[in-house]
């Protein structure tokens, strides 16, 4: 009873505590509404009178209008005239003091004490410019005596409602209420597990009290049917998501909470636990930058209205790094009134494999129309099904040609190196076949095409589809049958080459079909750098076709000839023993040779010449072919020596030749490593004593033997191009040292030897110059000594340096 009494009073506190507040709100506002009225009259009217210094009339208008509505005080703050009596301001206005309003005393200032409103509002020229500020303060006893007034009638209400209403209550209460409500609470006291009585509470005898009864016991029931429900509901919905593995999560828009289940941490790899505090910025900092825009956006338009359901799909971030796809879904299940969202329940699935195969299937689709090559899918009898602009293209087919046709039908089978049938039972086996196939266009000519066939099974592992994949090879076959041309033949002579040669020898040794005895003759044209030299390779090349001409027309036909390379060619001679008729065979061949001529821009046919190698071997004894062509080679080499003639292979000849092979790839390394040295010998008057010149010394400062001279490894080197890079060598280390000596002031002619290879080269005194130019040495500082064997063998060349030199400056011999 107690409580209620206290209620009602609260009640009646409350209500009139309301209304007063109302009330002071109203008042409050009316208040502020009036000054702000008075400033903006007030700051329009003072405006032009402070222009023009009229400050007796703008405090009549501020006395006038603090009377009219009763204003504590109004302060008008004068920055013109401020600026004319040279102050920081000018201060003036009325106060009221006992009740009465008069004007301030300038001196004593305005005082503000417990005013309800203080307002001000800057006072403006017609050019917008602030010349001064009006301020306006009420005092807040206008609103304490209305109040105090209004208080005093609405307590003394209240106390008497509340005396009234109480007695009434008190009777009432403890009759019908009181003593019924104890003995149900009694009865809902008794379950306190379930908060829900088992059974349906008693009725009281009274009808309010019982009718109150009737409708718990009513509601307890729907309770526990709607809670069974709910918890059967439950459990089915969590056996669903946990079958389905789908996240779910709950976001109260308003509050900002946000709850996750487990599942939707284990999904990126989490647990819960790991993720908390969980807050909408857990979503944010998880999901992809690019996609949480997009994701925002579609969370407004949800809010919007114009889309029912939210839906995203976005990528978050795994634990380990990666990138999930992820579908999230959501609806607003709880709105404001004015439309607000408040509540949001939605899921969370992985995508990431569909969105993968998706974008497989995407890719595959893209391929299969723009890709070059010709691609049909087969179903399991052969027949297509599926086919790309690429191979209606390539066949002239249109596509409903096609469609439903089988590939068999299309494959010339007699040019084909398999039959359909055959490569149809390998794919079978293996799932894959690849190999070449030829189809017939619609016009009926046949094209070769690479074949890819790729076996697709259903999940019992039977045969479903076929992918064949076409690329058309007729191009690239005329290219292999001219690449077998110019790799088997020479171009020029149109003789087999040694490539050709190795092969088919190889392949009739193999097979027996040489006979017991085999020679190998080794041809090399003389001199025949200088026919390129003197009448250039066109004429070159018509010397080697008649040769090669000649040559074929004196082979036997079971004999073979190749052009080995350059002015070399090569004969095989089958079932030879004699050697005596081997060389026989040869010197006719030079006979031949001797009395061919070649045309050339000179009055007369120039004659050929040519030097003739010879093996001899046991065919059944041969492993290696080449073997045997060095050896015949080596045998060349010896007639070079003789000229224009023919030898046979020597042992000991081969033996002396690789060790000055040998030698020659040491001077090469000691070339590559530095290990020359240049020495410089000084020349003596010996008269005088004095010094006249010096002469260049090549030494090899061997990392085993010393330093050597040039007879101990030079003239064993029958290389023209080595000696030719040594000699290139030293002209160029000697002028280099001229220069040095010349910048010390040491004016010394040095002597540099030239041997008859570097004579014999063309090129020789244009280098020459090219080295006194760079290193800016003038010709008289060099010596050339020409050894007087070489300019013997190279009379023109000697004397065509010579003559060059003198030209240049002084020149010794």
């Amino acid at each position: 009873m107690l409580v209620i009494m206290l209620s009602i009073s609260l009640v009646i506190a409350i209500y009139t505590t309301i209304a007063l507040s109302i009330e002071k709100q109203a008042l409050s506002k009316h208040i502020n509404k009036q000054v702000e009225m008075s400033l903006i009259t007030l700051s329009n009217n003072i405006a032009p009178l402070m222009q023009a210094y009229a400050i007796n009339e703008y405090k009549k208008i501020i006395l006038n209008e603090a009377r009219e509505r009763n204003y504590q005080a109004i302060v008008v703050y004068d920055n013109q005239f401020a600026k004319i009596i040279n102050r920081d301001n000018y201060v003036s206005g009325v106060t009221k003091v006992n009740g009465e309003i008069s004007e301030c005393d300038e001196e004593k200032g305005y005082l503000f004490g417990d005013e309800f409103v203080i307002t001000s509002m800057p006072i403006e020229s017609p050019n917008g410019e602030e010349i001064g500020k009006v301020k306006i303060s009420v005092s807040d006893s206008i609103i304490k005596d209305k109040m105090y007034e209004s208080l005093f009638h609405a307590v003394l209400s209240g106390l008497i409602l509340n005396a009234v209403i109480l007695s009434i209550l008190y009777f009432l209460l403890q009759r019908f209420v009181s003593k019924p409500l104890a003995s149900l609470k009694l009865q809902l006291e008794v379950d306190e597990v379930n908060t829900i009585p088992n059974q349906e509470l008693k009725l009281s005898g009274y009808n309010e009290i019982d009718g109150f009864i009737r409708v718990v016991n009513q509601m307890f029931s729907t309770i526990k049917a709607t809670r069974m429900k709910l918890l059967e509901e439950q459990r089915d919905l969590n056996s669903v998501i946990a079958a389905t593995k789908i996240g779910t999560w709950y976001w109260n828009i308003k509050s900002g909470e946000v709850k996750f289940n487990e599942r939707w941490a284990e999904m990126l790899g989490y647990r819960l636990a790991e993720l908390e505090p969980l807050t909408f910025k857990t979503w944010e900092k998880l999901c992809h930058p690019e996609d949480f825009v997009q994701s925002e956006e579609q969370l407004k338009r949800h809010f919007e209205g114009s889309l029912e359901v939210y839906e995203c799909q976005c990528r978050v971030q795994h634990k380990s790094g990666q990138w999930l796809w992820i579908l999230a879904r959501g609806q607003v299940v709880k709105w404001e009134k004015t439309g607000e969202p408040i509540e949001m329940f939605g899921t969370y699935l992985d995508v990431t494999e569909k969105s993968h195969a998706e974008e497989e299937l995407r890719m595959s689709a893209s391929v299969f129309d723009n890709t070059r090559e010709g691609i049909l899918i087969l179903d399991n009898l052969g027949l297509v099904r599926r086919v790309n602009e690429a191979f209606i293209s390539a066949n002239d087919y249109s596509r409903e040609e096609l469609l439903g046709h089988s590939l068999e039908s299309m494959i010339d089978e007699s040019e084909s190196q398999v039959r359909y049938a055959e490569l149809k039972q390998k794919m079978l086996r293996s799932g894959f076949w690849r190999g070449e196939l030829w189809l017939v266009r619609k016009d009926g000519k046949a094209h070769p095409e690479l074949v890819s066939l790729t076996a697709v099974k259903d999940s019992q592992d039977k045969l479903s589809n076929v992918v064949a994949l076409f690329t058309d090879i007729s191009r690239l076959k005329e290219q292999e049958k001219q690449l077998e041309l110019l790799a088997l033949y020479d171009p020029l002579t149109k003789l087999p080459n040694r490539n050709l040669l190795v092969t088919k020898v190889s392949e009739l040794l193999k097979f027996n079909e040489f006979g017991r005895y085999m020679a190998v003759l080794f041809i090399d044209l003389d001199e025949f750098k200088k026919i390129n030299d003197s009448f250039g390779h066109e004429v070159g090349d018509e010397a080697l076709k008649l040769l090669a001409s000649t040559l074929s027309k004196n082979i036997p036909s079971n004999d073979i000839l190749v052009r080995w390379g350059g002015d070399e060619f090569i004969i095989i001679l089958n079932n030879v023993r004699n050697k005596t008729k081997v060389k026989s065979y040869a010197s006719k061949l030079l006979n031949i040779i001797s009395t061919m001529r070649f045309k050339t821009d000179l009055i007369h046919p120039q004659p050929f010449s040519a030097s003739i190698g010879v093996t001899m071997t046991e065919a059944d004894s041969v492993t290696d072919i080449e073997h045997l062509i060095r050896q015949a080679d080596l045998a060349m080499y010896e007639s070079k020596l003789q000229g224009n003639s023919m030898s046979f292979f020597n042992p000991e000849h081969d033996r002396s030749k690789r060790k000055r092979h040998a030698k020659k790839r040491q001077l090469e390394q000691a070339v590559s490593e530095n290990e020359l040295e240049l020495y410089f010998q000084p020349k003596m008057n010996l008269r005088s004593n004095e010094l006249i010149g010096a002469e260049a010394l090549l030494r090899w400062n061997h990392p085993d033997k010393g330093v050597l001279t040039p007879e101990q490894f030079l003239f064993d080197i029958e290389t023209p191009a080595l000696q030719c890079e040594i000699g290139d060598w030293v002209m160029t280390q000697a002028v280099h040292q001229v220069s040095e000596w010349m910048k010390c002031g040491m004016d010394i002619q040095l002597s540099i030897n030239v041997s008859s290879y570097q004579l014999d080269d063309i090129n020789f005194t244009s280098r020459l110059r090219a080295l006194l130019y760079q290193y800016k040495v003038p010709p008289s500082y060099v010596q050339i000594e020409i050894l007087e064997s070489s300019a013997l063998e190279l009379v023109e060349r000697a004397q065509a340096v010579i003559e060059l030199s003198v030209v240049w400056g002084e020149c010794g011999n």
